[in-house]
């Protein structure tokens, strides 16, 4: 450790940085002759975390901006090609990391796998302006009495329409309710029967 009590000059903090998310803190310290304490005070210092790149957020940090499971993130990852860096994190674990820039490039070509309506405003910056117009679509789709208990008036209701003949996308507009849950609360209905 020829540099554990010298002072940091401006060319090996670049190098500090150049490295962090790629190497482990361990490789970080003997890579520039610190001892590992040394490399996390100073990264603490100049502001840098190890769980997070500059620009970037880890997928979890992604679905929980997105008000989304952190497995959904995985799947866009896994089966439809959302982009991402894979970095190690402190000491061995490794994150998955995701440039914002780049989500928001592949959500505009994925529109149909994302319920806008549950992303906050600028949740993640820089938010595009069409995000805006899907995340209005996006409410307009969504009955506003999805996932409430059903009333016995609305049980009344839907008994009376389906003994007309209506389809159950027309009973759904009717009652304000989605499509599969008036399905489900059908077969509910006739199975307590």
């Amino acid at each position: 450790m020829q540099n554990k009590f010298q002072k940091w000059k401006t060319p090996e903090e670049n190098r500090l940085k150049e490295m962090v998310g790629f190497y482990t803190i361990p490789v970080i310290a003997t890579k520039l002759g610190r001892n590992e304490g040394g490399i996390e005070r100073k990264l603490e210092k100049l502001g840098i975390s190890t769980r997070n790149s500059t620009d970037d957020v880890t997928a979890y940090s992604l679905a929980s901006l997105l008000n989304v499971d952190s497995h959904t993130v995985l799947l866009w990852i896994d089966k439809y090609g959302l982009p991402y860096k894979r970095r190690i994190t402190k000491f061995k674990k490794q994150n998955l990391f995701i440039k914002p820039e780049r989500f928001w490039m592949w959500a505009e070509r994925n529109k149909h796998r994302i319920n806008f309506s549950k992303i906050p405003k600028h949740a993640l910056p820089p938010e595009p302006e069409w995000v805006d117009v899907e995340r209005k679509k996006d409410r307009e789709i969504i009955p506003t009495r999805h996932q409430q208990i059903w009333t016995p008036e609305e049980d009344r209701e839907l008994l009376r329409l389906t003994a007309k003949g209506i389809f159950q996308k027309d009973i759904g507009k009717a009652l304000n309710r989605p499509t599969r849950g008036v399905q489900k609360r059908l077969a509910f209905l006739r199975k307590k029967d």
